[in-house]
């Protein structure tokens, strides 16, 4: 009957991650593969929270905290604060980044970002644009529902 509430749930720090990659086990990757590979420890991390966070971003350099905030949208971004965030982004309520990192790790664990992957999308991106896609669907466009089933004069 003991729910445990979720600000006094145990994280993984800094530190935790740290000794588990001199361990040498499975962080032990290289950098490039780390965010486009299946088989990336980031894609089983049991919560991203404890790698995305406000202490980490801190810790990071000027140049490359900005590399990252120019790729959010202006709504989570703050010229008022020292970081350039809105104040609550890293809070848990934020439950657009949550779902982000969720969508990410699940993403990631499928092989979505994997070089194979990334060269079918594009292929098949290619053939839309070059008219060889189905054309079923345009087809069978409606400007309205039940369009085709009224019958013509």
């Amino acid at each position: 009957m003991d729910e445990i509430n979720s600000s006094e749930k145990p994280r993984q720090t800094d530190e935790h991650l740290r000794k588990r990659q001199k361990r040498g086990d499975r962080w032990d990757v290289q950098p490039a593969t780390l965010v486009t590979s299946h088989n990336s420890p980031l894609a089983s991390v049991p919560n991203l929270n404890a790698i995305i966070n406000k202490e980490n971003f801190e810790s990071l350099s000027e140049d490359q905290r900005r590399d990252l905030i120019a790729l959010l949208p202006d709504v989570d971004r703050s010229d008022d604060t020292a970081l350039g965030l809105v104040p609550d982004f890293f809070n848990s309520c934020n439950t657009v980044l949550q779902g982000a990192m969720r969508e990410f790790q699940n993403d990631l664990s499928m092989g979505r970002f994997e070089r194979q992957h990334m060269n079918q999308a594009k292929a098949a991106y290619a053939a839309v644009v070059a008219g060889k896609a189905d054309k079923f669907k345009d087809g069978q466009f409606e400007l309205y529902w039940g369009q085709k089933s009224q019958k013509s004069p």
